[in-house]
């Protein structure tokens, strides 16, 4: 989804975000594509709510259509390989994909507007300033921002969800960015060519630093990183340096798509 003043943002329905309990409930979608809610709530035995609830999380993790119970071509190859999303490079997709203003709008402005660290008392009042001044609905008579807050840090925190990525360390009050762990380069090119349009055949290195959703903003990459994980690439013939007048640049291979280095690593390295 995209929050904006017309749809608001949700904090799903106070659930936390479990990867077992989600992959419990995508085999249950999986096996009765196209379900209504109703027959859903009949073969999982959960309640409505936490049914309209998962089926939220899993569409913004990129793994189900807007709108139906069906999972979408990224849904298709994590079932097929990953359906219970144990293999950290699953994990990394689905929070790239929860990151993005599509996804969950908190955990966007903390991968891409937060420097290195902010209090976690502070972490809802930055980003109530943000939401408004990028359309996003702000005037809410409830717990909204706080719940989606609370359960974007409990996401990163908790070991039944992505704390072993280390994307964050909370030393209370603060959260503070951690040291990004097992980044395949693989992982690298799906983000790299996901954030490119098939107009876009090259791009400034410095300009991913600074690109939002992309490599250098999503790990908290500073230059040096930046280019390590870029030779890789260039190593693995998925991208080629160039240099444009004083501009160190990078060119994509037109043929690659993102999904295509997603299923690459499940064939070649699982």
């Amino acid at each position: 989804m995209i929050a904006t003043k017309e749809l608001p943002l949700i904090q799903y329905g106070k659930f936390k975000l479990h990867l077992n309990d989600l992959a419990d409930f995508f085999f249950h979608i999986y096996r009765n594509q196209g379900a209504s809610e109703a027959k859903l709530v009949s073969v999982t035995g959960l309640g409505a709510n936490k049914v309209e609830n998962f089926r939220y999380y899993l569409r913004d993790l990129g793994l189900l259509i807007p709108g139906k119970y069906t999972p979408t071509p990224l849904g298709e190859l994590v079932y097929e390989y990953d359906p219970r999303f144990i293999e950290e490079f699953t994990q990394w997709v689905l929070l790239y994909n929860w990151s993005k203003r599509t996804g969950n709008p908190v955990l966007h402005f903390f991968l891409n507007e937060v420097a290195s660290e902010v209090n976690l008392d502070g972490l809802e009042t930055l980003f109530l300033y943000w939401a408004k001044s990028n359309n996003y609905k702000s005037d809410y008579q409830d717990d909204t921002i706080k719940g989606l807050v609370k359960r974007t840090k409990e996401a990163l925190t908790d070991n039944d969800a992505f704390s072993g990525l280390n994307v964050i360390r909370e030393v209370e009050p603060r959260l503070l960015r951690g040291e990004p762990y097992n980044v395949h380069p693989l992982l690298v090119a799906y983000i790299l060519y996901d954030n490119r349009s098939t107009q876009q055949h090259s791009i400034a290195i410095d300009h991913l630093l600074q690109e939002h959703g992309n490599i250098g903003k999503f790990f908290g990459y500073d230059t040096r990183m930046l280019e390590n994980k870029l030779g890789e690439l260039v190593n693995l013939d998925i991208i080629k340096r160039v240099q444009v007048a004083n501009l160190n640049m990078i060119e994509f291979k037109e043929a690659d798509n993102a999904l295509a280095f997603v299923e690459k690593y499940y064939v070649e390295y699982t």
